[in-house]
């Protein structure tokens, strides 16, 4: 069957949010046209967008994670039509419905749904029965009799017009600890590679880290991007506590953890972000001195600075892990490495998956098929630049395992990484 090269550029993010579901695929492309306003209430030019848009900057999809819970959705009541926002939160009391009769079709009227003032919705019908739900408000019709004249004229049918009929009462949720648990374990169910959690509290950083170590060992191979944790010493955690200013904003060191998510997200296996430049950034928050900046690295940050060259931009794409072990050496401080293994490890997974378990039988041609497979795609990395020294007759063991259904797999990978340091001694004659 062959094995595809694995797809990345998936985010996950929780955040306490004015509109939306409870888990919204949001891409880059919605905020191109008006797809992110029904999904999170807010257009490319909005403030209150800022942190969507870093994130997407680097990923071309991301998972949304509304963190408060029990909010109430706005409503309003026009003779007999009910009108409900179609999410709770405080932009459903933005809403405003508008009937009017069709000047061009006898017994017909115009329903529109306004959201900030803009049109987002006009169905055109002849009794209410025919209204559909959109994207900001759940339409609910229950007639009945004698009902008194308010806000417009009663019709035949029991169907009033107004000229404008604003939704209230919408407030948002709360945000608790037990929000963040409910994330964690949604999360555990969604392909993704980097997931923000944007948070100061110590108690919920911990268990973020608790959560990515017990995928990763579970062989969901994934990373968390974290504001000031390097503590957490560990391969699927990145730190940072720096932000960066532009002509027209800036993005706060929290907001950052959504920046570096997104990048490291849609960075590929064969990528560093290693000097990277942030696009648009002309001075930094919480810049450090040359000393600082080893500092920092020497603790497992994730921080910027000004070259040279004047840009802003990554001094080195790492991780928090920085006590290497015999098991585990400098290397997997470096996220291109972390990256190249975890999409190794993943995309043999998913071949297994697709097209293995409980298909194939378990015997030396059906493991033979299965390392074909698994060879054609390390050969396909060696080509891409994403390991190297490869040697498909040494480097890979597929053999039965200790029970009848189990297979084994043994590789040894020597991922490639990026020119970082420069050694140089210059002879004089």
């Amino acid at each position: 069957p062959g094995t595809i090269l694995g797809t990345r550029g998936v985010a996950m993010m929780p955040v306490s949010m004015n509109w939306g579901g409870q888990i919204i695929e949001l891409y880059g492309t919605d905020f191109e046209g008006r797809g992110s306003i029904g999904k999170i209430g807010y257009s490319v030019y909005d403030e209150e967008a800022q942190v969507y848009r870093e994130l997407l900057k680097g990923c071309y999809k991301a998972y949304i994670y509304r963190l408060d819970k029990g909010g109430t959705p706005a409503c309003a009541t026009l003779g007999s039509m009910h009108f409900t926002a179609a999410y709770p939160g405080i932009l459903g009391n933005e809403i405003t419905i508008v009937v009017t009769k069709s000047s061009n079709s006898n017994g017909s009227f115009l329903v529109s749904t306004y959201f900030k003032g803009v049109v987002r919705d006009t169905q055109k019908i002849k009794t209410p029965e025919e209204l559909a739900n959109n994207d900001f408000v759940k339409f609910q019709y229950q007639p009945e009799s004698g009902g008194e004249e308010k806000d417009g004229e009663i019709e035949s049918q029991g169907f009033l017009t107004t000229p404008g009929l604003p939704l209230q009462g919408g407030e948002n949720g709360k945000v608790t600890e037990e929000s963040y648990m409910a994330f964690l374990e949604e999360a555990r169910k969604r392909k993704w590679q980097t997931m923000a959690v944007m948070t100061e509290e110590e108690n919920i950083k911990e268990s973020v880290v608790s959560a990515i170590k017990r995928m990763r060992d579970g062989g969901k191979k994934v990373q968390a991007v974290l504001y000031d944790y390097p503590q957490a010493d560990y391969e699927g955690i990145i730190s940072v506590d720096q932000g960066y200013r532009t002509k027209w904003e800036t993005i706060s060191p929290m907001t950052f953890v959504a920046t570096i998510a997104g990048m490291t997200a849609g960075a590929a296996m064969n990528e560093s972000n290693t000097y990277k430049v942030i696009h648009g950034a002309i001075d930094i928050i919480n810049a450090k001195t040359n000393e600082e900046l080893e500092e920092g690295i020497q603790k497992g940050m994730l921080l910027i600075s000004e070259s040279e060259s004047g840009n802003i931009v990554i001094e080195k794409d790492i991780n928090t892990f920085v006590n290497s072990t015999l098991e585990k050496g400098y290397s997997f401080s470096k996220n291109r490495v972390i990256r190249c293994l975890d999409e190794i490890n993943n995309t043999i997974k998913s071949t297994w998956e697709n097209h293995y378990l409980g298909k194939v039988d378990n015997n030396d041609h059906g493991r033979n098929i299965f390392k074909g497979d698994v060879i054609r795609y390390l050969k396909d990395l060696e080509e891409l630049g994403a390991i190297q020294n490869f040697d498909s007759a040494e480097d890979i063991k597929i053999y039965q395992g200790t029970e009848i259904d189990c297979v084994v797999v043994d590789l040894y990978i020597a991922p490639v990484d990026a020119m970082e340091k420069l050694y140089m001694t210059v002879v004089i004659g």
